[in-house]
């Protein structure tokens, strides 16, 4: 009884210190995990207009295999407050998405009032992880955001999906601005591109997505484009193979299609799914909840002791609470000393000896001192979870030297789970090419290098495949760094 009243006083100090504005609402489906702000019913909405169009996605691709894949975790951010601490690790406009060893996170800000844009953004960043979690391949840049621009137009209604609209804003961008020279739009590093040119970049290349995707005969030559660029062959000779005729040409022929007024939208048959419920989080689950994402895509040092003290404060309140518990020991795991870390977490095992989860906590904590005892908690937490690639990345971490051969069947499981977290499918490509097995190793390392948003993984993974001979040993050339 006293445990109890204690409990609903820590919830009630919760209340009183914490935003009401702040409420979140948690909607899932076995894709995704779809966290909203403020309102039940919208958060409800949103998560049913994204079933819908995940399975739009799947009937567009033909990937109907019944294979398990990594749910991504979605947050519509609504409280500016959130949204500042969130841009604060991450730089991004309206939305952003990322695969780390932790988490697979997609955000959309949707502070403003117009909902329309902000599903826009939430169908942009989830096309990206529909892409490279079931169509992982080497995609040049203009491809993998000028299809996320071309799908995010998905709409729903009277039996019918509608996708392929016409993009007011970037149509207008390519109307009043110059155009970069196609050569150079199929060709860039996207990180390179000077601020300006961006939004002729992903205007462009929404309007070559749609020249494509729009026409069967059109997206067949594409697909074959495609496959011949990831050979290695450059893009600008793959194109004059594939289409018959020099890159330069191609200038004129996307301006007549978009001034020529023929660009339109493609409907067909659609029986959508049903609506997806949204339940409230509970208090310190709310008060939390952005913290959690925090520690997951990263935290700049500067910004990690304020929200260590964030986190202690708040998971002070409720020291019953196993979930908040659980968050103050993932970050003092990751933000102080595995040493601090460790106490509370076999604590949290005495009287929750089947979390997977504080397993693996305990497991990275091991591992992080230097424990042997590392790979045995992680295995256990392995046969609670078959299928979370999180725990087979960090047992695979774990194994000992000299057990190379487990350790890359560990990783390769986890990639399949999870093939567009970077980290992962680095670790798994210098296990390929530690086997000798360099097609493994090129096949996983060619989706990073092009990977627009890859930073300097996209760099590193550049520079190790100009290094792959096609038959010999690299002898240690390639090195990762240690993954967190």
């Amino acid at each position: 009884m006293k445990a109890t009243v204690q409990r609903l006083i820590g919830v009630l100090l919760l209340l009183l210190a914490e935003p009401v504005f702040a409420a979140w609402f948690r909607a899932e489906t076995p894709a995704f995990v779809l966290y909203g702000q403020g309102s039940a019913r919208l958060t409800s909405a949103a998560a049913t207009q994204l079933a819908a169009f995940d399975q739009l996605l799947h009937q567009l691709t033909g990937d109907h295999a019944d294979v398990p894949r990594a749910r991504v975790n979605i947050y519509l951010v609504t409280d500016p407050g959130d949204s500042d601490r969130l841009r604060d690790g991450v730089q991004w406009a309206s939305g952003f998405y990322t695969a780390t060893p932790q988490n697979i996170v997609a955000m959309v800000d949707a502070t403003g009032n117009d909902q329309a844009a902000a599903q826009r953004v939430l169908f942009h960043e989830y096309a990206h992880h529909f892409m490279f979690a079931h169509q992982n391949g080497s995609y040049p840049a203009w491809y993998i955001e000028g299809l996320a621009s071309y799908w995010e137009t998905a709409r729903f209604g009277g039996g019918k999906a509608r996708y392929g609209d016409y993009d007011q804003g970037r149509a207008q961008a390519l109307s009043l601005a110059s155009w970069m020279p196609m050569a150079r739009v199929i060709a860039t590093d996207f990180e390179t591109l000077p601020g300006n040119e961006l939004s002729m970049f992903y205007a462009q290349s929404w309007l070559m997505a749609h020249y494509f995707s729009s026409d069967p005969q059109r997206a067949a030559a594409l697909a074959r484009y495609l496959a011949t660029v990831a050979t290695g062959t450059t893009p600008t000779t793959a194109f004059a193979a594939t289409f018959g005729f020099p890159i330069e040409r191609f200038d004129k022929q996307l301006i007549d299609y978009v001034m020529g007024r023929t660009l339109r939208a493609t409907e067909l048959p659609f029986a959508p799914p049903p609506p997806v419920a949204a339940q409230p989080l509970v208090p310190v689950a709310d008060a939390l909840l952005i913290s959690a994402v925090q520690l997951d895509i990263g935290v700049p040092d500067r910004a990690a002791p304020a929200l260590l003290d964030r986190i202690r404060r708040i998971a002070a309140r409720t020291p019953d609470d196993i979930s908040a518990q659980t968050v103050l020991a993932t970050a003092e795991l990751r933000l102080a000393d595995p040493a601090l870390a460790r106490p509370r977490i076999e604590s949290l095992l005495a009287t929750n000896p089947d979390s997977a989860r504080l397993l693996l906590l305990l497991g990275e904590a091991q591992r992080g001192m230097g424990e042997t005892d590392a790979a045995t908690t992680l295995a256990r937490a392995d046969v609670l979870r078959p299928n979370d690639y999180r725990i087979l990345f960090q047992r695979a971490l774990a194994q000992p030297a000299g057990a190379a051969g487990e350790r890359r069947a560990l990783l390769d499981r986890a990639n399949r789970l999870a093939p567009q977290v970077d980290a992962v499918a680095m670790a798994t490509a210098e296990a390929a090419v530690l086997a000798q097995d360099y097609a493994a190793a090129r096949a996983l390392l060619g989706p990073i290098a092009n990977n627009p948003h890859g930073g300097s993984n996209a760099t590193t993974a550049r520079n190790w495949l100009k290094q792959l001979p096609a038959a010999a040993p690299v002898d240690g050339a390639i090195k990762a760094a240690p993954p967190k």
